[in-house]
């Protein structure tokens, strides 16, 4: 299942190959710093099945995180470099917790399709 916050500018996404129970939540946040999406990180993956991809788009690019609850087994340390090849960005991370940067014309929308097939197989759109 696929939440969308209403506060927020959504990215389409997909939801393709979860595990049961497993809910993707991904945001593209207008003039949003990396602290930013950390702090709501945080909150989000309070839920032990959230997967949560987050963009803040800034002048500078777009700042790009990944993070999972505790019952999630998503790798989100892929994501970077799905998101590399997508749309021309870097970035790193662990199992648990990844962050990168993309260009700042980059198709934050189209990145975080191709970051959640990388780990979660084929999409349906949502």
């Amino acid at each position: 299942m696929v939440e969308r916050a209403p506060a927020m500018r959504r990215a389409k996404c997909s939801n393709g190959g979860a595990g049961a129970g497993e809910r993707a939540i991904v945001a593209l946040i207008e003039d949003a710093p990396a602290e930013l999406l950390r702090s709501i990180a945080t909150r989000l993956v309070t839920d032990p099945a959230a997967l949560v991809v987050l963009g803040g788009r800034t002048s500078d690019g777009v700042s790009v995180l990944v993070s999972r609850g505790a019952s999630s087994t998503t790798d989100c340390g892929a994501s970077p470099q799905a998101t590399q090849a997508a749309a021309g960005g870097r970035g790193g991370g662990r199992k648990e917790h990844a962050e990168g940067r993309i260009p700042a014309g980059a198709d934050f929308e189209a990145a975080a399709r191709t970051a959640l097939d990388t780990y979660r197989g084929p999409r349906r759109q949502c």
